[in-house]
């Protein structure tokens, strides 16, 4: 059956982590979608967060996942996913329907929800997990087909740089000493 996650967390890097920290302290369950790319990546230490000052990035988070993980069951990772597309549902009266960002209903998107229920209903006999499912308000979908529910949505997908748009020479020394 699948699982309706109080939170999906778009990214795992230190805004996902304090997310996931937070929610757990107050027993939400939260799914963290990692992509294990990350900003800093170029970087040796990181600055600037307390206890971790001069700190490789990679061991900040392997810190702070190896905590959320011991003492809160409600937080899961799911580590090199990329999400390919992100869907608001909407409850209406015959049913759940997609929308796009303006909010109006997509056609392709009915129709990809139509196909999730009746996998589901094929897989599992019933309408238990349909049921299940109308809590949901947020789908993330992975490069690989897999699709996750949440109720909530949590953006911590930090930035990216763009690095092509500097002076030449600039993107040589990002990470590396500014």
């Amino acid at each position: 059956m699948s699982q309706v996650y109080d939170v999906l967390i778009l990214g795992g890097g230190p805004a996902g982590l304090s997310m996931a920290t937070t929610l757990a302290r107050q027993a939400y369950t939260a799914l963290i979608l990692d992509s294990n790319v990350y900003r800093n990546a170029r970087a040796t230490h990181m600055h600037n967060v307390p206890g971790f000052d001069h700190v490789p990035p990679a061991d900040f988070r392997a810190k702070v996942r190896s905590d959320l993980m011991a003492r809160y069951k409600s937080v899961e990772f799911r580590d090199a996913t990329t999400i390919v597309e992100v869907r608001q549902r909407q409850s209406t009266t015959s049913g759940c329907e997609f929308c796009n960002a303006d909010g109006g209903n997509t056609s392709t998107a009915l129709e990809f929800k139509n196909d999730v229920v009746e996998n589901i209903m094929a897989q599992n006999g019933s309408s238990s997990t349909v049921a299940a499912l109308a809590d949901a308000k947020f789908e993330a979908r992975d490069a690989h087909g897999n699709v996750f529910y949440g109720k909530k949505l949590g953006i911590a997908t930090g930035v990216r740089d763009r690095l092509e748009e500097q002076v030449d020479g600039y993107a040589e020394c990002w990470g590396r000493g500014m």
